[in-house]
Parts: C-alpha cells; structure tokens; sequence
C-alpha cells in the first residue's frame, strides 16, 4: 500500500488487497507484473485455505512467499528513496 499512498492514492475498504497488488506493476513498471500476478496467486490461496480446505498451503509455499517478500520490500525501499525520499 505504500506504493499507492507515496503516489497519492488510495485503495476503498472492498478489495483492497487486489487492488493493491494489481497496481505494483502500474507503479514500479512492467517487469512486475509476473510477481503482480504471483502475489494474486498468494491472495486467491490464503481465501482457499482459509475459508474452504485447511492445508493446502506448505511450509515451502511460505518460504517461497518470504523470500518473494523480502526481494520486493528491497525494491520498494529503493523505490522510495529515488522517487519519495521525504518519506525514508
């Protein structure tokens, strides 16, 4: 959400998530969509599992999530301070 705020946006309560995640590509640029859609993938999982099927998310799932994570937090701090650097 950062991303969208430091542009001056914001997302409505309703399908917040979604939004947010389908913006990273809009802001950062094309080469994240692929990991637009990954974080899509994330987010229709944790819905699966946490209203239908318990288990369907592995401990490997998580990590790959986490690394996903800390990979684009990096690039969202880089982000920042070139194009936002009153907010680091």
């Amino acid at each position: 959400m950062i991303l969208l705020r430091a542009e001056g946006y914001r997302t409505d309560r309703q399908s917040q998530h979604y939004r947010t995640i389908h913006a990273i590509p809009l802001i950062l640029g094309k080469e994240f969509i692929e990991g637009s859609e990954y974080l899509h993938a994330c987010r229709s999982k944790r819905n699966t599992v946490e209203y239908t099927m318990a288990g369907a998310a592995t401990h490997s799932d998580a990590q790959e999530l986490i690394d996903f994570v800390v990979k684009l937090r990096e690039v969202v701090r880089d982000w920042l301070k070139r194009l936002h650097p009153e907010l680091c």
